[in-house]
């Protein structure tokens, strides 16, 4: 690719705010226009659409999408860092773990791990074995507070998990059956007006 004199700088690199279209630069996109500017994160040069929207993000590089010839950004240095914490479909809290943490040996192979055995462990200062289960006292499984944790092992785990399940189904029925009880009382109240208000209109006749 070929430009003006005046674009060039004297290392043959375009100058900050070259404007050029898309099929210049080879780009599928090739009716729009491109600009060489710098990421406002790792001031590298790279071209841009130029649109408002465009220019004020960061490269790829500094998103942590690609890892070519520089390092992966994770964890608290990526600029898309949102604290690690993520809430599972089954209830649990996901958090990620770096390298370097004395705990990593306990993640999966997305490198995560549920932030109620993390706590735990640290608790405990060791890492926790396969077998060994982190309870939820209350049974609500994003309650991590330390209090509420307890540790067990498989034989002492399922019976009380098993209590606690048809403690909580148990609950629910009372629930249901209280709400039956009320509707129940409601048509029982309903049923006695209309039977007063036949009576009043039987005697005025």
């Amino acid at each position: 690719m070929k430009f003006g004199g005046e674009y060039i700088t004297n290392n043959g690199v375009p100058k900050e705010g070259t404007l050029v279209f898309g099929r210049e630069l080879g780009y599928v996109d090739s009716r729009h226009r491109w600009r060489w500017t710098k990421c406002p994160h790792c001031n590298r040069f790279r071209w841009v659409r130029n649109l408002r929207s465009c220019l004020g993000r960061n490269c790829r590089v500094c998103n942590g999408n690609i890892t070519g010839s520089y390092p992966k950004m994770l964890g608290s240095g990526n600029p898309a860092w949102r604290g690690g914490r993520h809430k599972l479909k089954s209830g649990y809290v996901s958090i990620w773990i770096p390298k370097d943490d004395p705990f990593y040996c306990m993640v999966n192979k997305a490198e995560r791990l549920c932030e109620h055995r993390y706590i735990m462990a640290k608790h405990l200062g060791r890492p926790l074995e396969s077998w060994e289960i982190v309870h939820h006292k209350n049974s609500i499984r994003d309650d991590n507070r330390l209090e509420n944790l307890e540790l067990l092992d498989a034989p002492r785990h399922t019976p009380t998990a098993i209590v606690q399940a048809r403690i909580k189904t148990l609950e629910k029925e009372v629930k249901g059956l209280r709400i039956q009880v009320k509707l129940l009382v409601w048509r029982l109240n309903s049923m006695e007006r209309a039977r007063r208000y036949n009576c009043v209109k039987e005697e005025s006749r």
